[in-house]
């Protein structure tokens, strides 16, 4: 997420995710984010979230017979 601007997660053609970053938080605890939940071509979610320690949960849409949690985790870096 830090070293990306933009990154696109996709699932599916009938859903994904952007996330940007905007960098670490001003207090440092966390890394500040733009989220775009996209279903087919339309948002359906537009916001900005801090990503700490604490996974984020995203409720999304219906799908299938139930319904679809998006679940953001900070987790380390493994670049060699």
């Amino acid at each position: 997420v830090f070293k990306e601007y933009e990154c696109w997660i996709v699932p599916s053609k009938q859903l994904f995710l952007k996330l940007d970053s905007l960098g670490l938080h001003e207090d440092k605890t966390g890394v500040h984010l733009h989220l775009q939940l996209w279903q087919e071509k339309h948002v359906i979610l537009k916001t900005d979230a801090i990503l700490r320690r604490d996974p984020v949960f995203i409720a999304g849409p219906n799908w299938g017979d139930g319904r679809l949690i998006l679940v953001l985790k900070l987790g380390k870096d493994r670049t060699p």
